[in-house]
């Protein structure tokens, strides 16, 4: 949940900045001004739910041809009006490394460094929500 915060100042007015607008800060923020200004903190508009992500950047030109081959299909999203560079889950290196192991176990048609490389892939982007593919 997110919500922000204005200061109530002692004669009951909220603290503005040069252009007369209400001045709005995390709740953070707004405990520090409050202790400068000798005011009281007041939740100010409506509280929102929000969800914070997290993107990495790879360059499509250093992935192993097996695996950038493979991605095609797997987008999650393509800005086509932009630069066109698709994003994917953040767990689809580690999707296909359990595709390539079990396939690899079954038929033995990629070579070893394809799957290194998968699980190089796999443990850099566990920690992102979303990865894209960069020119």
């Amino acid at each position: 949940m997110t919500q922000l915060f204005s200061i109530e100042l002692n004669d009951k007015s909220l603290l503005k900045d040069e252009s007369n607008e209400v001045c709005l800060y995390t709740r953070g923020e707004a405990i520090k001004k409050a202790r400068a200004f000798k005011g009281k903190i007041k939740p100010y508009g409506k509280k929102f739910t929000t969800n914070e992500m997290k993107m990495l950047q790879l360059s499509k030109s250093e992935l192993h041809t097996v695996i950038a081959l493979d991605l095609q299909g797997r987008e999650d999203y393509v800005d086509s009006e932009d630069i066109s560079e698709p994003i994917y889950s953040g767990e689809v290196f580690d999707a296909m490394l359990g595709e390539f192991t079990e396939h690899n176990k079954l038929y033995k048609k990629y070579k070893d460094d394809v799957i290194d490389e998968l699980v190089v892939l796999s443990n850099i982007c566990q920690y992102y929500d979303y990865i894209q593919l960069t020119d």
